[in-house]
């Protein structure tokens, strides 16, 4: 709320305001919403075994398979909650909610193996499980009835992803160049800064935390925490005023009050002009108790293309705060996320949900 109001969880309204909030996103990132459950599903897939993409696909298909000779409205089910189960820690961010999930394959390599010595029981006697597991009433099928069950229903849940996807695709890249250009085009002014040497022999760019006349400046509250008149700003990198092909600035996050801090939203960026005249970082300085901007450090040859830090005037701030590199010719660009480390440079160093 632009600094004016601090939720957490169990105060009135924070249901109601981060529904708004997740529904802004939504509203304009449909496929990459979609996609982020997806993302997390496939790292639950590789198991122990890290076994990749394509393995960990491949075994999803045979239990699906398998499963849907025997009752497809149990492998509907059964793939229904993998996914929600599998994909809920999209919006978690943490590597522990991923752990529990790595033994899903277990169960989908045992019930293969169970109706595999099943089926080989039949033909070798010995091989037969000493007892069998119900199949969900499984009757007899003509051989051709069972091999489009199992072969249909996996390539069926494929095929409805992949359009999904494509749809999902379609009406984000139409409707977010708008979007994206808000932020690319709202009408900022400078804000004080500092440059001063840092480490390594690079140079520090620290943000006062107010930009105001004492008069109107936000008091420190006794114990409290400094607190910035900014929420969300923009850093403007200039080509013409250095002669760099990319810049690579590090935002360091952290907090006055150390045992409140749960997360730290520190990255390095790397940028290339691409040839374009200029680039610009969208980044948040967030308030306490929580994570809050620290400084900017940058290496010493690329300081000078600094030309800048922007705040948004009045009433044009976005409706919701992204770390969003850009550069003049981001029109050109795919306005949506994939399974890969496509245009990784933007997070070189971020969590790796943030590369899907």
């Amino acid at each position: 709320f632009g600094g004016k109001a601090y939720l957490v969880s169990r105060m009135e309204g924070y249901d109601r305001a981060s529904f708004d909030y997740f529904l802004n996103i939504i509203t304009a990132f449909p496929a990459d919403y979609l996609l982020r459950p997806v993302a997390a599903a496939v790292n639950a897939l590789g198991g122990f075994f890290n076994s990749g993409l394509l393995a960990g696909l491949m075994i999803f298909g045979v239990f699906l398979g398998l499963l849907a000779t025997a009752n497809l409205r149990v492998a509907c089910l059964c793939l229904f909650i993998f996914l929600y189960i599998a994909g809920y820690p999209a919006f978690l961010f943490r590597s522990q909610d991923y752990f529990h999930l790595l033994f899903i394959p277990f169960f989908f390599i045992g019930y293969i193996a169970q109706r595999s010595l099943e089926r080989a029981g039949r033909i070798v006697p010995p091989l037969s499980l000493p007892h069998k597991f119900p199949e969900f009433g499984e009757k007899t099928r003509l051989p051709s009835i069972t091999a489009a069950r199992s072969l249909g229903f996996p390539i069926a849940a494929l095929t409805l992803a992949v359009t999904t996807f494509a749809f999902a695709r379609a009406i984000q890249d139409a409707q977010l160049e708008p979007v994206i250009d808000q932020f690319w085009s709202a009408p900022t002014r400078q804000i004080a800064h500092t440059l001063s040497p840092g480490p390594d022999g690079g140079m520090t760019v620290t943000i006062r935390p107010f930009d105001c006349d004492e008069e109107q400046c936000i008091k420190k509250e006794p114990g409290g925490a400094l607190q910035s008149e900014h929420t969300y700003l923009m850093a403007r990198f200039d080509r013409g005023r250095c002669d760099r092909k990319s810049v690579t600035p590090e935002f360091s996050y952290g907090s006055h009050d150390q045992k409140h801090l749960q997360f730290d939203f520190s990255r390095a960026v790397k940028i290339p002009f691409e040839d374009a005249p200029s680039a610009k970082i969208f980044f948040s300085v967030f308030s306490d108790p929580g994570s809050t901007l620290k400084h900017i450090s940058l290496p010493a040859a690329e300081a000078a293309c600094l030309q800048g830090i922007h705040a948004f005037l009045k009433n044009t701030e976005p409706r919701y705060f992204l770390f969003m590199a850009l550069t003049d010719k981001w029109r050109t660009w795919r306005r949506h996320m994939i399974l890969s480390a496509e245009k990784s440079w933007r997070i070189d160093n971020g969590p790796e949900v943030s590369k899907r």
